[in-house]
């Protein structure tokens, strides 16, 4: 739970891919909580440009805009959220703080500066993290192969996000789906399955005491076990409600070729797929596999801590009503794998200085 002491001012950040749906979260708020502060952070309309207001139940206090031009965007929002919010805690005005990021912002960064760095909020505490939901467009949001500039979303100049890739990892990361309006049965189980154990889905956010948020529900140990670049043991197969899971996991090693003749059957389905696998001419590298909707981000986090817990490891989630690709997943996995005979050779065979994997993982002399 959130480190600081209850003395604190508690503060809700919203995240979300919906602006309808953060407006009516931010409103709930707005009139549940003690004595709240809005701050607002948005992109302009150009891209390139961040928006910061700030205001309460009296009207607008505070209007200031941050040239984006050269900057690391997802740096530029933490650096100007965790101040304000420090500063707003600080002023003694307020008892309660709501900070909007931006549409499709990433939250993970800030979210762990907060609470592995409290001393950056001052006076204030996380209390939640709020994913709002928009529940008549969620199955598009979550599954759908758009981007988000194709929805016209204000997001940052040259931002090629997938909107399903972002709209699951910001639901992940929640410790509170907020939704607005009607869910349906298969997308209420869509979405209690991506979903964090623990975290709360409110369905009837309207009807909800946003009061319980203040005492701090923003569990970091159990939303960073939950999307860790390792999938925690207890995920397992499932189908319920129109909604499958499976995880595919293997001690063996991808082959760097065949991983790339299988990635449109492992990656490119309308379904949530995420995990961690190793190359055996990258031996001590963990690579990372995560993505939605076809959107397929591969990349590399560190090293493994041992070589016993080198693993290969995905976990995909969808819907029955888009198919059902669960033996066409296992099929593929199990081709892109290596062999044990090629486990014991492949490194030795390979002499070049390439894999072919290079566009994700990087340039391979470090490892020769």
């Amino acid at each position: 739970m959130s480190g600081q002491g209850n003395s604190a001012t508690p503060t809700v950040i919203i995240t979300g891919v919906e602006q309808s749906a953060a407006d009516t979260t931010a409103m709930s708020l707005l009139f549940d909580l003690p004595k709240p502060v809005v701050v607002t952070h948005s992109f302009g309309a150009d891209g390139t440009s961040l928006v910061r207001t700030v205001s309460d139940v009296t009207g607008l206090l505070d209007r200031t805009t941050i040239d984006l031009e050269h900057a690391c965007v997802p740096c530029a929002i933490r650096e100007d959220v965790l101040p304000t919010i420090a500063g707003l805690a600080s002023s003694g005005h307020w008892s309660s703080i709501i900070a909007r990021l931006p549409i499709g912002a990433e939250t993970t960064q800030l979210c762990r500066v907060a609470s592995y760095e409290p001393n950056t909020l001052g006076g204030a505490r996380l209390a939640a993290v709020v994913n709002a939901v928009d529940g008549c467009d969620a199955v598009r949001h979550l599954t759908g192969p758009e981007l988000l500039v194709e929805r016209e979303l204000p997001t940052f100049e040259g931002d090629v996000r997938g909107t399903a890739e972002v709209a699951t990892t910001l639901l992940e990361y929640a410790d509170v789906i907020a939704v607005d309006g009607e869910l349906m049965p298969e997308c209420s189980t869509l979405v209690r399955t991506l979903a964090r154990p623990g975290a709360q889905v409110v369905e009837n956010w309207s009807q909800w005491d946003a009061t319980a948020l203040l005492p701090g529900v923003h569990d970091v140990e159990a939303i960073e076990k939950w999307v860790a670049e390792t999938p925690p043991a207890q995920i397992g197969d499932s189908c319920e409600d129109g909604v499958w899971r499976v995880r595919l996991r293997s001690e063996r090693a991808v082959h760097p070729e065949r991983i790339q003749e299988n990635l449109p059957e492992l990656g490119g389905g309308a379904f949530r797929t995420r995990g961690c696998f190793w190359v055996p001419t990258r031996p001590e590298t963990l690579c990372v596999w995560d993505g939605a909707a076809g959107q397929l981000n591969i990349g590399t986090a560190g090293r493994w801590r041992r070589p016993a817990a080198r693993r290969t490891d995905f976990v995909v989630t969808g819907l029955l009503a888009h198919g059902d690709p669960r033996d066409e997943l296992r099929r593929a996995f199990e081709a892109a794998l290596c062999t044990p005979a090629e486990l014991d050779t492949l490194a030795a065979v390979w002499s070049t200085d390439e894999d072919g994997l290079e566009p994700w993982l990087g340039d391979m002399k470090e490892y020769h």
